[in-house]
């Protein structure tokens, strides 16, 4: 799980994904295919939590979090990512209690999907 900080994720997160992101370890390149992630076949599940309503129409633009998480976890050759995004907790209680409440079924849904 991990919280927007300032419509990105937060530092350690970056520091963190700055050290398994290596050439020769979690990606290589090809010069017929190009970059080539070496975590194929794995999947992600990454619950987000932002005070804003991210998915407003103002404010999608400003997401850089999931969009750049999606990005580097395919790029190492996750072959799927799943974000679960709870939204509006420090500014839409409704819209926070339906973001919990997707997240739930859609976690139930993975589970029973997975396992």
């Amino acid at each position: 799980s991990v919280p927007m900080y300032n419509f990105s994720v937060p530092s350690t997160l970056k520091a963190w994904i700055d050290h398994v992101v290596r050439f020769g370890q979690t990606f290589n390149y090809d010069p017929d295919q190009g970059f080539v992630g070496g975590l194929k076949g794995k999947r992600a599940v990454i619950a987000t939590a932002c005070g804003a309503v991210m998915s407003a129409q103002t404010m999608k633009s400003m997401d850089f979090l999931a969009p750049y998480l999606r990005a580097v976890l395919s790029f190492i050759g996750f072959s799927s990512v799943e974000i679960l995004s709870l939204e509006g907790s420090n500014s839409d209680e409704q819209i926070f209690s339906q973001s919990q409440s997707i997240a739930n079924e859609r976690i139930k849904q993975l589970a029973a999907s997975w396992f």
